[in-house]
């Protein structure tokens, strides 16, 4: 696909106007056209000129940014989970006192020929959220292989944030969540005969995640969004760069829906034990593998 009609898609209105309603107030990382000295696709998170952590609270703000990183061809759009109070410098950025919500996120890391398997998945995740009252702040993402399954951040009152830290909170959800789909992740797998499906639990400071409307890195193709009741009619068609299909509803939530999962999660689970690939506190839980494992054992379906 050339530049050309990269920059053709960047330009049209809708896709600024989606691209920061949700990247307002996160940390912005690019990847780009262009390839550094080892062949890999340029990363970028920082301003080259000014070395202030990159952000796009704005139309003109994203016009901008694109102009003065024309020369490494901007392509691919990612943002924190993570929204900051103010970001102008590196400090900020790395201040867990300068966060003020943090955007719980399932990744379904998985491949596009493998699609119905993943919407599979991201059911399960949205039906036992349903059995925790969380129904109207839930949206899903195609991020160009996989998806990711967004809970609004809003959806957890202030009331929560206040006592307990949203990066906490949503990795404590997340985690929760996520050893609960293991039997169905595993019978999925099995049913559609696939191997890289995994859920996982990125909650981490520096975590970005696909913006809407952002084309892939690689793929030539656009990350929509749905909403639960748009699961049951997605196909490939969607995320088609000259024909995408992208329910702009993502923005609705219901304050406080999420709060009695929260605590449950947060009492089960505790907070997230790592910030920046560093520990910082001792899990509630036993690892993660070693759960899994006793599962796999006790039903006996690895035999």
């Amino acid at each position: 696909m050339s530049y050309e009609k990269i920059l053709r898609h960047y330009l049209r209105k809708e896709v600024q106007e989606e691209i920061v309603e949700w990247c307002r107030g996160r940390w912005i990382a690019f990847h780009c056209e262009t390839f550094d000295e080892k062949g890999r696709r340029i990363f970028i998170r920082y301003h080259p000129k000014t070395k202030k952590p990159l952000k796009l609270d704005s139309l003109e703000e994203f016009e901008r940014v694109f102009r003065d990183l024309s020369y490494i061809k901007p392509r691919a759009i990612y943002a924190t989970i993570n929204q900051y109070r103010v970001i102008e410098k590196e400090d900020d950025v790395f201040s867990l006192d300068n966060v003020f919500s943090t955007l719980p996120t399932w990744d379904i890391d998985s491949k596009l020929s493998d699609w119905k398997a993943t919407i599979e998945i991201a059911r399960v995740i949205r039906d036992i959220l349903l059995k925790y009252g969380v129904e109207k702040s839930v949206y899903f993402k195609w991020s160009g292989n996989g998806m990711h399954v967004h809970l609004h951040q809003f959806a957890i009152s202030r009331e929560i944030t206040a006592k307990k830290h949203p990066l906490d909170i949503a990795f404590a959800i997340v985690e929760f969540i996520r050893l609960k789909i293991e039997r169905e992740l595993y019978e999925i797998k099995r049913k559609y005969e696939v191997k890289q499906l995994k859920v996982e639990n990125k909650i981490d400071v520096r975590r970005v995640f696909t913006a809407p409307l952002s084309i892939h890195r690689e793929l030539d193709v656009v990350a929509v969004c749905m909403k639960s009741d748009d699961l049951e009619n997605f196909d490939t068609s969607w995320i088609e760069l000259d024909g995408f299909r992208h329910n702009t509803t993502w923005r609705e939530f219901k304050e406080g829906e999420a709060d009695e999962l929260a605590l449950k999660a947060y009492e089960t689970i505790g907070g997230c034990p790592y910030i920046g690939g560093r520990y910082r506190r001792k899990r509630k839980t036993k690892k993660v593998e070693d759960m899994i494992s006793k599962i796999i054992k006790k039903f006996g379906w690895g035999s």
